[in-house]
């Protein structure tokens, strides 16, 4: 086999993991919107540090515990935290405007 077929091959695996990733964080968004509703509905607070700075420090572990860079790791999932955020504020948003 030749170095070229053997890149092409890693590449498609690469790219089926980053569509797999995508369907996760899909199904993260779907989860994020009930969270919204549900603190809608009860008046809790949207942001919470304590349950974001538990989630970071177990994905930093994580990723020590499997020989990734913690930081990097870090990095990934204060992306997505803040696109959760985001996502709450648009559900309040509408929430707000049928009221």
């Amino acid at each position: 086999m030749n170095k070229d077929s053997e890149l092409e091959k890693i590449g498609k695996r690469i790219g089926k993991i980053d569509l797999a990733l995508m369907a996760l964080l899909k199904r993260r968004s779907a989860l994020t919107k009930r969270v919204a509703e549900y603190k809608i509905r009860s008046g809790q607070k949207f942001v919470r540090l304590n349950v974001e700075k538990q989630r970071i420090d177990a994905v930093r572990k994580w990723a020590k515990e499997h020989g990734m860079d913690p930081n990097f790791a870090q990095q990934i999932l204060y992306s997505v935290i803040n696109e959760s955020c985001k996502q709450q504020l648009v559900e309040l948003q509408k929430n707000l405007s049928l009221e």
